[in-house]
């Protein structure tokens, strides 16, 4: 029996997915085939294709294939029980009909012993050969249509499971370039995280240092504001008291009477005036220790100015290694939504491919069906040209056929039949 497609000419799809290790023009069991397209809509694809459920293990297709060839076989049975039926009942028709016939030249008839073979025997063994030979025929076509499919079934499988391996080791490689990303990735955030607080606690210290720097310059603006304010009070002390040294020694100039006052009073300056030497050198050694107050706080400005300026450094270094770090987190996310862009469009395109499979068994076995429906219209026919030539055969062997062919008639039938069992 022919197959209804031309093995060698057609190339069927490269299939990937849930249906890559069924055969293209196989029937897929619909539990199978319902149970991959679920696990692949509801888990990763990488995962649905590397934990194969324990139906459908890799390389290896008993389900399928006994599928396969019990549909196959199923369909080539009841083929052949409708053709063995219809065989069956045109012989039981023309069995009957060769009984009647014998049995009615039997009854009338006695025909010579050299053609004495009956006719429905003849009959019954071209009818036999016929219904052997029709079944010899379908047994050969279906053992030759039963050896192309096995022999397509096995190239089918090679090449397929060549490509799930493929596929598998693609996908575990992707799995385990996923899984160092994402370890790279939470490292990255820990040592993000980590720079992000020692980068606060520098900047808390800055602050207390500012803060310290801040409150040490208050400090000096004030005692040297009091220094000042100091410093003028005495030269407008002093200012005073050389003026009234002045006057005084003009008074005792002017009046001699009043030398002993002025002698007394110009003891009281002297006084007076070592009191204010007195003042001045404290006043100078005051100015020195300020003086020394204000390098030292100079000093420590300069150091806080320059532990400010390293950490202003640590500052923007740490600033550049973060935006360097968020870059690469960024580009780590778009690459991530790539291959989520990515695992969604393979999805897709693998259910668009399910449905093209689909689509193609089914146009497959539809052009088989038609193929068969054609053979069995060609046999009712070839049965029904049977019938005609046995019942053309009965209507020639039957009396009154011969009767006319030799001329005789029921008298002379009988008295011959008495005649021939007499001798």
């Amino acid at each position: 029996m022919p197959l209804p497609f031309d093995a060698d000419q057609i190339q069927p799809p490269s299939q990937e997915g849930p249906l890559a290790y069924y055969p293209t023009f196989s029937v897929i069991d619909p539990k199978h085939k319902i149970q991959r397209i679920k696990d692949w809509i509801s888990q990763d694809s990488a995962e649905a294709v590397t934990n194969r459920p324990v139906e459908a293990p890799l390389n290896s297709h008993p389900d399928v294939t006994n599928s396969f060839d019990s549909t196959l076989m199923e369909m080539e049975m009841e083929r052949a029980r409708a053709s063995i039926k219809g065989t069956t009942e045109t012989f039981t028709h023309l069995v009957s009909a060769t009984q009647s016939t014998d049995k009615n030249i039997n009854s009338n008839v006695v025909l010579p012993r050299a053609n004495r073979s009956p006719s429905g025997r003849q009959v019954r063994a071209s009818v036999s050969a016929l219904t052997d030979a029709a079944q010899q025929f379908e047994k050969s076509a279906l053992e030759s249509k039963v050896r192309a499919a096995e022999e397509q079934l096995t190239a089918m499988e090679k090449r397929h499971g060549l490509e799930i391996t493929r596929l598998s080791t693609k996908i575990s490689s992707l799995e385990s370039n996923l899984a160092t990303e994402r370890a790279l990735c939470a490292k990255t955030q820990e040592q993000l995280s980590t720079e992000l607080q020692r980068v606060r606690s520098l900047m808390d210290s800055e602050s207390a240092a500012r803060s310290e720097a801040t409150a040490a310059r208050d400090e000096c603006d004030r005692v040297l504001r009091e220094a000042r304010d100091e410093k003028e009070r005495l030269l407008r002390d002093l200012k005073k008291e050389k003026d009234s040294v002045a006057s005084e020694k003009e008074k005792t100039a002017a009046a001699v009477r009043l030398k002993e006052e002025v002698a007394a009073k110009l003891s009281s300056l002297e006084a007076q005036h070592q009191q204010v030497q007195v003042l001045a050198r404290e006043e100078r050694e005051v100015v020195e220790k300020l003086q020394r107050q204000l390098q030292e706080a100079q000093r420590q400005e300069q150091a806080l100015l320059e532990r400010l300026r390293v950490s202003e450094d640590q500052n923007r270094a740490q600033e550049l290694r973060l935006e360097a770090a968020s870059e690469q987190v960024s580009a780590m996310r778009a690459e991530l939504a790539l291959l989520n862009a990515k695992q969604t469009a393979r999805d897709e395109q693998l259910f668009k491919h399910v449905q093209d499979v689909e689509i193609h068994q089914i146009q497959a076995l539809r052009a088989e069906l038609a193929a068969c429906q054609e053979r069995l219209q060609t046999q009712e026919g070839h049965y029904a040209s049977l019938r005609g030539v046995v019942a053309s055969i009965v209507q020639v062997t039957s009396p009154q056929t011969l009767a006319s062919a030799f001329g005789y008639n029921d008298r002379y039938l009988r008295m011959a039949s008495l005649g021939g069992g007499s001798g």
